[in-house]
């Protein structure tokens, strides 16, 4: 979801509905040093250095980054897709909120997020769910996963460009030094309360097939944001 300013509420989070609470809720009050990676105007950094954690957001939009400094928040101006300016694990915790799938280097991405974390520390990444019941639908009749990953998204510079399956954010994990620790998605709390209509309509017409599809994951199957939380062991 592209970031938006409304004139009359001010910055709107660069997220689906409900991720930003999914992750303060895998969060406890506390101290240590957190990195926002991509942190849009500075939303979810604000709430999470209100649970006493010492916070540096990281931007590249010019008006991003001034938005959150008004705020009283320290933030970088880095380019993702290069390496990040910060030593070694130097971070208790890393935050990377809908940020990957914009990404030309989602591998080194995820590598320079494990040089910059503690042993011991946490990842919390989150990025478009490709494995739904409607992005499944509409792969199997247009080729296209679904609404984040349409043709106009790889125009020009394009905007979402690297559709992640689940697995290989598992493996480029791994490979990082982490182990996944939980996943969940930004809704999913029973077959009524999907993320979006679309996917409910979708759980709907798979109903005569749905138990011969994998994974037989009911987080992956409902949510429209897959969010993941993993540990550093290396």
């Amino acid at each position: 979801m592209k970031a938006d300013y409304n004139k009359n509420i001010g910055p709107m989070a660069d997220t689906s509905y409900n991720v930003h609470e999914a992750i303060l809720g895998m969060l406890k009050a506390g101290k240590g040093k957190v990195l926002d990676l991509g942190a849009g105007f500075g939303l979810l950094s604000k709430k999470i250095g209100e649970l006493g954690y010492d916070v540096t957001a990281c931007e590249l939009d010019p008006v991003r980054i001034s938005h959150i400094r008004k705020i009283g928040l320290k933030c970088d101006k880095v380019d993702l897709n290069c390496k990040l300016p910060y030593n070694d694990r130097l971070f208790d915790i890393v935050i990377s909120s809908d940020v990957i799938e914009h990404l030309t280097r989602p591998y080194d991405f995820i590598q320079e997020i494990g040089r910059v974390t503690k042993k011991g520390g946490m990842l919390i990444i989150t990025t478009p769910n490709i494995m739904n019941w409607y992005s499944r639908i509409k792969f199997l009749f247009s080729g296209i996963y679904n609404n984040y990953f349409t043709e106009k998204e790889f125009e020009g510079d394009g905007y979402h460009i690297t559709p992640l399956h689940h697995l290989q954010l598992r493996f480029m994990l791994n490979r990082a030094g982490f182990v996944v620790e939980g996943m969940k998605s930004n809704q999913c709390t029973g077959l009524i309360n999907c993320s979006s209509a679309k996917i409910f309509v979708a759980s709907l017409l798979l109903l005569p097939v749905r138990g011969f599809m994998k994974p037989r994951n009911k987080i992956l199957l409902e949510g429209d944001i897959l969010i993941v939380q993993a540990s550093k062991v290396k």
